[in-house]
């Protein structure tokens, strides 16, 4: 892109909030989340404010050429995520922590690609050991001029999401 010579701004973000509706199936037909690294809190952004500000860097000056490497809420931590879904829709939802190798036997199962399934664990140790690989991140609040989006408002905004058939 760089080289292209158009004009360029590089969001990068460590997640979105909506990726947790991977689990809209499970919650619908078991009221389980399985997943390893229960403690893992990923540091989501919330998809409105990657949104706003995508809308900020292309219509205000001085963004181009530039790489942001966003910093959204803090941490929530895969069972905190699962206990917010809950809240959001009004049933309980239990997580169950699985071990690395049995997620891998299950990703494996469900078709994931190696490389996919060697850097979710990888992400997901780290999380637990509190590396984010985005220590030199900048907060939304930088760009927005206000805090990021929170998890649990998020859910709430978006629980339908966790309650509908055939979402994908």
């Amino acid at each position: 892109m760089e080289a292209s010579g158009v004009e360029w701004t590089h969001l990068r973000s460590p997640g979105l909030m909506s990726g947790t509706l991977r689990w809209a199936t499970a919650i619908r037909d078991s009221a389980v989340v399985r997943a390893p690294y229960a403690q893992a809190a990923y540091p989501l952004l919330d998809d409105a404010d990657l949104a706003e500000i995508a809308a900020t860097v292309l219509l205000e000056p001085g963004h181009h050429g530039r790489a942001y490497n966003l910093a959204g809420a803090p941490g929530v931590s895969q069972v905190e995520q699962v206990k917010a879904i809950a809240a959001a829709i009004g049933q309980p939802i239990r997580f169950e922590e699985l071990s690395p190798q049995r997620a891998r036997d299950e990703w494996e199962g469900a078709g994931w690609p190696e490389a996919a399934i060697q850097l979710q664990l990888k992400v997901l140790k780290d999380l637990v050991d509190g590396h984010t690989g985005i220590e030199d991140a900048m907060p939304v609040e930088e760009l927005l001029g206000r805090p990021a989006g929170n998890y649990a408002d998020w859910v709430v905004r978006n629980s339908d999401g966790f309650r509908r058939q055939n979402l994908w």
